[in-house]
């Protein structure tokens, strides 16, 4: 019999975070994808829902991540013009 022995990596919140951004970004990707591609106006219309609750779900953990300063977003155009 083989077994398989993983070592167990504890994972802090910011590795969590940081992950389920990640995965954020992909479903957002897709879910838009998605919706241009869906030809019946109701599948249309579910996709295009779950796509705006996956980008409002989404600013929630980008505001969460910036606040605890895990996550650095992109400077606006004017502050990188001041740098």
């Amino acid at each position: 019999m083989l077994e398989v022995f993983v070592d167990y990596i504890s994972l802090g919140d910011q590795e969590i975070a940081s992950d389920m951004l990640k995965d954020s970004r992909f479903s957002l990707i897709s879910l838009g994808r998605a919706v241009t591609e869906a030809t019946n106006p109701q599948l249309k219309g579910l996709i295009l829902s779950n796509l705006l609750t996956a980008v409002e779900q989404h600013h929630q953990l980008s505001d969460l991540a910036s606040q605890k300063d895990w996550y650095k977003p992109l400077l606006t155009p004017q502050q990188q013009v001041r740098k």
